[in-house]
């Protein structure tokens, strides 16, 4: 078959869709895309092999869904768009106009050809940078609203925008995706009461979701919606605090992603904040064994977080997101730690650190040295009877050029010993990045490992969305 009818073939049924998977983005880019030579192609490809080549280009599985960014969903609509023939070279015109004529190409495909029932994802993200763009954008919002009223069968939506899309808040509040598995929402600035209501109904109407980000601020209390049961399903959970004491069943939540609704960013205040909200939710969730917490604002590990870690998420097993302290070292050296029995299938920690030493030592911040957090991570086999592995990433920045240190101590089976290894590299001076290990009998670092590094921990299965996308 002609490649020019790839388009064709990728909207029939069974086939993973173009428009699917394509990214409508407005930036303050200019909109124009270099123009290329033209490219030469067989006459006749057979469809399975087109089909192979679409998904070769665009991997649409949940997981790299979750995780791609903006840069890489560009490059593969532009790569698909040169595939099929159908490149379009941008004129001189802002992104604004080009992005409504591709909106309005795809708004007429889906109405004209019936391909709606068809698409299973869907990504929207926006903003409007200039004040006389409004007029343009508001029938660009006219025809999403067409395409969502259109798309019965969506598995995964991501919305992401600024207030110029809070209209489409109230449109999704009125539809049902009896398919919808994956939703990832974020508006920017703050929701209104009632817009965050039409987002706490558009989540009840879809208790079949299980993954679900929500990146929105309001005073909407979320917690008003537990009586109804939302998100029964709902296995991984990205949100503030105040997002997640929503949730009353939590039978298949296991990796929840999140932080303080409202930091003052005032590390004490913080502190009891994050004691108080925690207290808050509907506790215990007593099948997450993932946490990740956010590193803005700081949350360090004491007698009291571990408490309320312990009291609401009692089967933890790996915490990622907590801040190395002075406060920590002091606290592991506390005889009374070996009483604690908090979280006793916590199996990995890893944990970050991040200053400049001028600054620290203008405020007067007492820093662990590399030691310190050595003996203290070594201790925490004493509070954790399951533990196997922390991490640190620390940077150290002094003049304008960075340290950066990687710590991991690794416990043996026998619950006693450890191999430590630490990684460190400089901005400037690649060459003297070096990997040593610790050993026992010499009772220092010593440079080249003999014999196999284990990679350095990194809690990757937590990092479920980049933060950059």
């Amino acid at each position: 078959m002609p490649l020019s009818e790839l388009p064709d073939l990728l909207r029939t049924p069974g086939v993973s869709l173009l428009l699917s998977v394509t990214t409508f983005v407005l930036s303050s880019s200019s909109g124009r895309i270099p123009a290329t030579a033209p490219m030469s192609f067989p006459m006749n490809l057979p469809r399975d092999i087109c089909r192979e080549i679409a998904a070769a280009v665009r991997k649409s599985d949940r997981e790299t869904f979750r995780t791609k960014s903006l840069t890489e969903w560009d490059s593969e609509t532009l790569t698909l768009q040169a595939l099929s023939q159908l490149f379009v070279y941008y004129d001189s015109r802002g992104p604004i106009e080009n992005f409504e004529r591709f909106v309005s190409q795809a708004h007429n495909m889906v109405l004209r050809h019936r391909y709606g029932k068809y698409l299973k994802r869907l990504v929207l993200e926006f903003h409007i940078w200039r004040s006389n763009d409004e007029l343009e954008f508001a029938r660009i919002l006219q025809h999403i609203k067409n395409i969502l009223s259109r798309s019965p069968n969506l598995q995964t939506l991501r919305f992401r925008s600024g207030a110029e899309a809070r209209p489409l808040i109230f449109h999704l509040s009125s539809l049902n995706f009896s398919s919808l598995r994956v939703l990832d929402f974020e508006c920017r600035p703050a929701l209104d009461h009632q817009e965050a209501s039409m987002m706490g109904q558009f989540l009840l109407g879809h208790p079949k979701l299980e993954e679900v980000r929500i990146v929105t601020h309001s005073q909407f209390r979320w917690d008003t919606l537990r009586s109804d049961n939302p998100l029964p399903n709902v296995e991984i959970f990205d949100g503030n605090l105040a997002h997640l004491a929503m949730l009353g069943s939590s039978e298949h939540l296991s990796t929840i992603l999140t932080q303080l609704s409202s930091p003052s960013y005032v590390e004490n205040v913080d502190q009891l904040k994050f004691l108080n909200e925690l207290a808050l939710l509907s506790s215990p969730f007593s099948n997450v064994t993932r946490l990740n917490l956010s590193h803005h604002p700081s949350n360090h590990m004491t007698s009291n977080i571990l408490e309320a870690l312990n009291r609401t998420f009692p089967a933890l097993e790996h915490i990622a997101g907590l801040d190395m302290s002075q406060g920590l070292v002091n606290f592991m050296a506390n005889e009374e730690i070996d009483e604690l029995g908090y979280l006793p299938r916590l199996q990995t920690l890893s944990m970050s650190e991040s200053f400049d030493y001028e600054s620290v030592a203008e405020a007067g911040i007492e820093i662990p040295s590399i030691d310190e957090i050595e003996k203290a991570f070594s201790a925490l086999r004493r509070i954790f009877p399951a533990f196997r592995i922390a991490f640190l990433q620390r940077v150290e920045g002094c003049g304008g050029d960075d340290l950066l240190t990687n710590l991991q101590i690794s416990f043996k089976s026998n619950g006693e010993d450890f191999v430590c290894y630490k990684e460190t590299s400089y901005s400037d001076r690649p060459d003297l990045d070096k990997v040593e290990e610790y050993h026992p009998t010499a009772g220092k670092y010593l440079p080249n490992p003999p014999g196999y590094v284990p990679p350095f921990y990194d809690l990757v299965e937590a990092e479920l969305w980049d933060p950059n996308l």
